[in-house]
């Protein structure tokens, strides 16, 4: 009657479960959205709000640029296509903006905004330069600038910049690629190894990791080539994260077909030998497809989106899934004319139940590990098998009442049987010392050579046709930004200038020892009050007090009058640089310098190019209370270490939580017995990886939880069953083939992270699958007969 009640219970829970899942699938998979941002699997760290609000600034604008470099034998060919090249572009939503031409608008407002300042604006490159040009040069190349250059107005240069100072400054600061020059046309040029190609931009309209966008995109870059493609000597460049996402999608679509399809023909095979049922077939793949339709559902709505890493794992979840159709499916066909569901359900429920609770507390424990995207991953998986579990349970006892028309395949019972006589008779002999030292040895040996990957760099690596093509374009622009940076903070704006000058100096020095190539900051584009008089005093001693001004105006023959309000006017004191209205026309260019406040504070990031070495950057602002020296990669890399040294405690406490769940029902010896396959298993596993010297990284130790979850289910059935029963043997049999086809396939995966996980269970599974009757030989034979309704 207990039994009559569970399942007349679990029925009616089914049927309340699928209606709100029902519900729940209709409401959020018509807004599914997918994502294929690699960093989104790695947590964020200990991070400041003032460095997490610069690297989205950096982020922003990194990512959503799109650079192109266009070449062909005839340049007046390639020109009168580009514009249609651009409408092309445009059309597509997924560019927000196509810049075809230089806008020189902004420039020339911020040359304006520039002009009254002049004396005030100098680098320090002409700090070096100007005390040691001799007057009369100065003089005689200024004549000669003013003389010669069409166009320009002495009088206006004269009022605003007489030695072209200014000029010099903006070109020292000018944004964008070094070497181009602009056509009659408008069009950026820029000369790469003899070859002139035309340089241009584009702006996303939003994120590169949107999977909708990247496939918007790619037909509108298709269709862009295609423009010029018949232009002869025709050589496109492009570069930006885009490109990367692209790939990175495109792949993740090849490996879920790659692991979902396999696995899935896999199991069709295994399944139509073994039971021969087209009807169970289709019964079988109902909690697959039902459990990832929900997880789907589940995951959108508390997250937004569906990371594809989660597809990937969610195309694996078939082999798990499957698992608890498979063991009531031969426990259906064993009993054959004598099936009764009610018999059946009080002898599995118990061991799905616990092989559910155990699968689902390792999946869980990724969410205890740190990682939000795993997270994700933990939050789709427990879903999936929840699912697969009620319809199990819930479902099939109702649906099939009827006993099979054919029992399961002799040969497959012969082989069964007699892999059961032959291990359970052999293992009890490998477990006398000598074999038990040899295995000890072979385990320290193999857990000392043990070489931990804690690199993020090593967890994707990029398309080698890809990198190549970047690599062209940074040759050819020498565009070259360091992921890492240094973050400035300052209580005030003058503060914040000087803090940056101040670093300024320093940087210089590192640049002189090839540290690094570059810098970009905001102290460049407008300088500190304190700097600000430094340069005029430099600028009048060198030009006006020297006499140069002087002896420029009489050469000239300025009238008298005209030169006695210049001299005046540059020997007197002038207003500072405004801090706002600068910013605002700063805001405006491409490369804008990245400055922001938050807290009460004034913050400037100092990008670097061509960094070399990142250690003296690192000692440098450790200088410093108001630098903060960050290395995205570095801090990634730590956080990698420690989550992986933490994934390992996460481990032992699973261990420990589901010996104690199992003990309740086995017993502390029991429940020990059950927990050796996958113990042991793991402790191979990771000694083969020393031994082989495969790195273990974080993703290993996360792989060694589903090891836990997934390979105990082998040992659960085993113990209940005492190691007596073909149809158990069958059963654990078929589900490790299953499962070695879904999470062995991830082990083809070209994203390192993904392979090593793969590889970690694979042979975790098989191992477990292997020692799985250890877990009989203790038990008592409680189990030597089918139970009775």
């Amino acid at each position: 009657m207990k039994t009559l009640a569970l399942l007349r219970w679990l029925r009616y829970s089914f049927v309340a479960f699928a209606l709100l899942a029902v519900l729940l699938c209709a409401t959020q998979l018509p807004k599914l959205s997918f994502d294929n941002n690699i960093l989104a699997l790695f947590p964020d760290g200990d991070k400041t709000p003032a460095v997490a609000t610069a690297e989205k600034l950096i982020a922003a604008r990194i990512s959503q640029k799109v650079f192109f470099l266009v070449s062909a034998d005839s340049l007046p060919d390639l020109h009168q296509r580009l514009p249609k090249v651009a409408n092309t572009l445009k059309q597509c939503r997924c560019f927000a903006e196509v810049s075809l031409h230089f806008d020189a608008e902004p420039w020339l407002a911020l040359q304006a905004h520039y002009q009254p300042y002049a004396p005030q604006l100098l680098n320090s490159a002409q700090h070096q330069q100007l005390p040691s040009i001799a007057v009369e040069k100065q003089v005689n190349n200024t004549l000669r600038d003013l003389l010669t250059t069409p166009g320009v107005s002495i009088t206006d240069r004269l009022q605003q910049d007489p030695f072209a100072t200014l000029a010099d400054y903006l070109d020292a600061l000018r944004p964008g690629v070094k070497g181009v020059q602009i056509d009659e046309q408008g069009y950026l040029n820029l000369l790469v190894d003899g070859k002139r190609y035309v340089f241009f931009h584009a702006e996303l309209s939003e994120s590169p990791y949107s999977v909708s966008l990247q496939e918007a995109a790619q037909h509108a870059l298709t269709e862009a080539k295609a423009v010029v493609a018949d232009v002869p000597g025709v050589d496109w460049l492009d570069a930006g994260v885009l490109f990367y996402t692209m790939a990175g999608t495109e792949q993740a679509r090849s490996e879920i077909s790659t692991v979902g399809l396999g696995s899935l023909l896999g199991i069709l095979v295994i399944f139509w030998w073994v039971f021969r049922s087209t009807q169970l077939l289709l019964l079988a793949f109902l909690p697959i497809a039902a459990g990832i339709a929900l997880a789907l559902a589940v995951c959108q709505w508390l997250f937004g989106s569906v990371h594809v890493i989660s597809l990937i794992f969610g195309a694996s979840l078939v082999g798990i899934a499957i698992d608890y159709a498979l063991h009531f499916f031969t426990r259906r066909h064993a009993m054959g004319p004598q099936w009764q569901p009610e018999v059946c359900m009080q002898h599995l429920f118990p061991a799905l139940t616990l092989g559910l609770l155990s699968s689902v507390l390792a999946y869980l424990g990724f969410t205890l590990s740190g990682f939000p995207g795993f997270t994700q991953v933990a939050i789709f998986s427990a879903t999936g098998l929840i699912t697969a579990w009620w319809i199990v349970v819930g479902l099939y006892p109702w649906w099939l009442r009827q006993p099979p028309r054919q029992q399961l395949p002799a040969s497959l019972v012969s082989a069964v049987s007699a892999w059961r006589l032959l291990l359970i008779a052999r293992l009890p002999q490998l477990l006398r010392w000598p074999w038990l030292l040899a295995l000890a040895i072979f385990l320290a040996l193999g857990l000392w050579q043990i070489r931990p990957l804690d690199d993020v760099r090593a967890m994707q690596i990029p398309d080698a046709e890809l990198r190549e093509r970047e690599q062209r374009f940074q040759a050819a622009t020498g565009q070259q930004m360091a992921l890492q940076y240094v973050l400035v903070s300052g209580q005030q704006p003058e503060q914040l200038l000087q803090s940056l000058e101040a670093l300024q100096a320093e940087l210089d020095a590192l640049k002189q020892q090839q540290v690094i190539g570059g810098y970009r900051h905001l102290a460049q584009w407008l300088p500190s009050q304190q700097q600000q008089d430094h340069n005029r005093q430099l600028w009048q001693q060198t030009f006006l007090n020297s006499g140069a001004l002087e002896q420029l105006l009489d050469r000239l023959e300025v009238v008298p009058q005209m030169k006695t309000q210049l001299l005046q006017g540059y020997a007197g004191q002038r207003a500072y640089l405004p801090v706002e209205p600068t910013l605002a026309l700063l805001n405006a260019l491409p490369d804008a310098p990245l400055v922001f406040q938050q807290d009460d504070q004034w913050h400037a990031v100092v990008l670097l190019e061509k960094l070399t070495d990142t250690a003296p950057l690192a000692a440098l602002a450790s200088t410093h209370p108001q630098w903060v020296w960050v290395d995205i990669v570095g801090q990634t890399n730590q956080l990698l270490q420690q989550y992986r040294q933490g994934t390992l405690t996460l481990l032992l406490l699973a261990y420990g939580v589901i010996g104690l769940l199992f003990s309740w029902r086995y017993g502390l010896r029991g429940s020990l017995a059950i927990l050796l396959p996958p113990l042991l298993s793991s402790l191979i596993t990771l000694a083969l990886s020393g031994w082989f010297g495969w790195p273990v990284s974080v993703f290993n130790m996360m792989a060694l939880l589903l090891v836990l979850g997934i390979g105990i289910d082998a040992a659960l059935f085993m113990r209940e069953s005492g190691g007596r029963h073909y149809y158990t043997l069958v059963a654990i049999g078929i589900s490790t083939v299953t499962t070695l086809l879904s999470f062995g396939l991830l082990s083809l995966s070209a994203t390192a992270a993904i392979h090593s996980f793969g590889v970690t269970i694979l042979i975790g599974i098989s191992f477990c699958f292997i020692l799985a009757p250890l877990a009989a030989l203790s038990s008592r034979q409680h189990d030597t007969e089918e139970p009775k309704a």
